[in-house]
């Protein structure tokens, strides 16, 4: 195995664990559970930087290619979690604006 194939397992390893731990998270386990995602995303960094230290441009080009998918579905799974997380706070947010607004026409009905 070459050090462009190792480096391409190894980061393709990471992005994958990463990418079932985000399957799995819930609102139970976030707190447990994305601190690990995150750290297998560090690991397959860190991997990267050392072999771009060591590498051609014709092997970083090819370790781009065979990392591209994998890391746009990463992409596409944090912006997802994103995404849910923002529209729960804009719903808390309009609950709490609600709760307000009938605090508000209480006091004005006294």
């Amino acid at each position: 195995m070459t050090i462009l194939q190792k480096a391409i397992s190894d980061i393709i390893f990471n992005i994958e664990k990463s990418l079932n731990i985000l399957d799995s998270i819930s609102e139970e386990n976030f707190n447990s559970e994305f601190p690990k995602a995150f750290g297998f995303i560090k690991d397959a960094g860190i991997i990267k930087e050392n072999f771009t230290q060591k590498c051609s441009n014709d092997e970083l080009i090819e370790l781009e290619k065979k990392i591209f998918l994998k890391t746009k579905q990463l992409k596409e799974k944090f912006d997802n979690i994103i995404a849910a997380k923002q529209e729960k706070i804009l719903d808390i947010t309009k609950k709490l604006n609600e709760l307000n607004n009938k605090k508000k026409l209480v006091k004005y009905s006294r």
